[in-house]
């Protein structure tokens, strides 16, 4: 037998990729998560507990997405990044600094669905993200 939850939680976040396009500026998505967990088991009589399961995808409301591969430097409480060739100083507390390299819906999807499975013992995430009511990824772990 399986168990299924889905679940949908929205964030802002602003990012910027290293591309000659308008999204190599800095700018930012009202973006909505839809996540489906399966278990094969219940724990407590659920596959998850909402609460901490919507604190995952909420971690990223409001801040500044950045990756590993635009950290210059953290000095004190300031992120100094490069992306796209140009160079910003920003406050470490607006900031989130994924493992990931780049900062695009799917490899921000991805990011979600890894820290899922690290926070539940399921047998598969689904995260499917929207950052426009017309561009949306997916991935499944």
């Amino acid at each position: 037998m399986e168990y299924k939850i889905r679940f949908k939680q929205g964030f802002s976040a602003a990012h910027i990729l290293n591309m000659d396009t308008k999204c190599g500026r800095i700018h930012g998505h009202n973006y909505e998560a839809y996540v489906e967990l399966i278990s094969e088991f219940l724990f407590n009589g659920m596959v998850a507990d909402f609460i901490p399961a919507k604190d995952i995808v909420k971690r990223l409301d409001h801040k500044f997405i950045i990756t590993k591969n635009q950290v210059n430097e953290i000095d004190g409480d300031v992120v100094n990044i490069t992306a796209n060739k140009k160079d910003y100083a920003i406050p470490y507390t607006d900031v989130i600094i994924l493992d990931i390299e780049e900062s695009t819906a799917e490899l921000i999807a991805q990011d979600i669905a890894n820290e899922m499975r690290i926070a539940f013992p399921v047998k598969s995430v689904t995260v499917e993200l929207s950052e426009t009511e017309n561009n949306t990824a997916e991935v499944t772990l």
